[in-house]
């Protein structure tokens, strides 16, 4: 194992913290297994002990999630990419369906993947000095792990169009305002307003905000699987472009991509 995430587990709540900071946590296979068996390892404790609350950080301020990992993509070929999309998409229906709400608590960038992490989350907290943003057609490429479908369902199909096509990559604040976060705070008092908020769950009732999960969830996710399949089918078949080589190429070497 690779140790690149860290589980705090308290009576009622838990944290996992993104510790690949060498990366800035950007979600390589290795990463992406580690979540899964500890969203099923939390959900399975959950029945003896249930959980009120759990929390999705990152040890460095530097970044939730930076992305996928590039360089780990430019050198794959499709079987290993399809490998790849497939394990980040399961997470983020494992994330998605885990029975009690799940917190991303955002600092730095959440960029391609690490957003897409966060959209899988029932609630998003960030910084106002967060960069948040889909930027993969840059890259010649689309949002894999489900970007392009739970983004439309946040803040509907105009905002997301903005943002999925034009790249742009925003602060918090500017988040805040599209929909995308449902929760800022200045830099300086990130913990406190966090902490503040999670309270929140440690006193309301944990199976009444399981049976609501479980309906609000129940209607966002009807049409999602289908849309799902067809997002990964589209990722492959632009994955083989001349543009995606182009564009991967052009992040490793830190140059602009000529399209």
């Amino acid at each position: 194992m690779a140790n690149l995430i860290t589980i705090e587990r308290e009576q009622h709540s838990a944290s996992i913290w993104l510790k690949r900071e060498d990366a800035l946590n950007a979600l390589n296979l290795e990463l992406i297994e580690e979540l899964r068996r500890a969203i099923k390892d939390l959900s399975d404790d959950n029945l003896s002990s249930p959980l009120r609350f759990l929390l999705l950080r990152s040890s460095t301020e530097k970044a939730f999630v930076a992305g996928a990992d590039i360089k780990t993509m430019l050198s794959a070929d499709r079987a290993t990419i399809g490998n790849l999309i497939s394990a980040g998409q399961s997470l983020m229906n494992q994330i998605e369906a885990v029975p009690f709400p799940v917190i991303a608590a955002i600092r730095g960038a959440a960029l391609g993947g690490g957003l897409e992490l966060a959209l899988a989350c029932d609630v998003i907290i960030a910084s106002t000095k967060s960069k948040i943003g889909l930027p993969e057609v840059g890259l010649g490429l689309i949002p894999g792990f489900g970007g392009t479908q739970r983004l439309i369902q946040r803040v509907g199909i105009g905002r997301a169009k903005r943002l999925i096509l034009s790249g742009e990559i925003v602060d918090g604040e500017e988040a805040f305002k599209l929909g995308v976060v449902d929760l800022l705070a200045n830099d300086q008092e990130f913990d406190q307003i966090l902490i503040k908020f999670t309270q929140n769950f440690l006193v309301k009732s944990p199976v009444a905000a399981r049976e609501a999960k479980k309906l609000v969830s129940h209607l966002a996710c009807t049409e999602l699987k289908q849309t799902l399949d067809l997002e990964v089918e589209s990722f492959l078949k632009i994955f083989q472009t001349k543009e995606a080589k182009e564009g991967l190429s052009a992040f490793v070497e830190k140059r602009a991509a000529k399209f």
